[in-house]
């Protein structure tokens, strides 16, 4: 048997239940009614497991599904959503497997886009490995990705260099000259390394026109 320890209205229909073996969930009135839970009251083990496999487990994958809809979503970041919605752990690592069974949630196909965008804007390997430490993708997968996509930082930093028509793409000399710090710090601020920076700034004046797959 599992005792409810406390059966808390939310409003709107809903409540926060807890049990005596530490596990909390929020419930739909009509959920509730099916198992007539209210306060101080037991479920056999049997309607518990219906419980948390049949209606919170379902709705769990459902608003997983929801979400991934919405935005795609590393692992990390939908797990933090449904622990937010109070969901049980259990209930969320079945979700978790539900969605990467049917592939909705792949984190290598969201590394990929990701380091796609972020190298076709001229991008530093820095700001990528944080922006993407930042949704919850191991170290080592961004590296390897950067590594398939053929990372080059002067590349990328003449790549931004241009977007930003700074640096060899600035009109003249004179104007090269007059923003070599302002076009330095800029780079550098962006992430790239200071001997990166440096060989870019001090490259010859690049036409405008210069093929954009740098």
């Amino acid at each position: 048997m599992v005792a409810v320890n406390n059966y808390e209205a939310l409003g709107k229909g809903r409540y926060r239940v807890a049990f005596d073996n530490g596990v909390s969930c929020i419930l739909y009135r009509s959920e509730a009614a099916q198992l007539s839970i209210e306060v101080q009251c037991s479920l056999t083990d049997e309607n518990y497991e219906y419980l948390i496999n049949e209606i919170v487990g379902k709705r769990a994958k459902k608003r997983a599904m929801h979400i991934l809809e919405q935005m795609d979503r590393t692992e990390h970041q939908l797990r933090e959503k449904l622990a937010k919605g109070e969901y049980p752990q259990e209930c969320i690592d079945s979700a978790v497997e539900y969605v990467k069974k049917y592939r909705y949630l792949d984190d290598e196909r969201f590394t990929e886009i990701k380091v796609r965008h972020y190298l076709a804007v001229g991008k530093p390997a820095r700001y990528i490995q944080n922006k993407l430490r930042e949704k919850g993708i191991a170290n080592a997968q961004i590296e390897d990705m950067l590594d398939d996509f053929g990372y080059n930082p002067q590349e990328m930093a003449l790549k931004l260099a241009k977007r930003k028509k700074i640096g060899p793409f600035r009109p003249d000399e004179e104007s090269r000259k007059q923003n070599r710090q302002k076009d330095m710090a800029a780079l550098i601020r962006a992430g790239f390394d200071y001997d990166v920076v440096s060989e870019i700034i001090g490259a010859d004046f690049i036409a405008d026109d210069t093929d954009d797959d740098l």
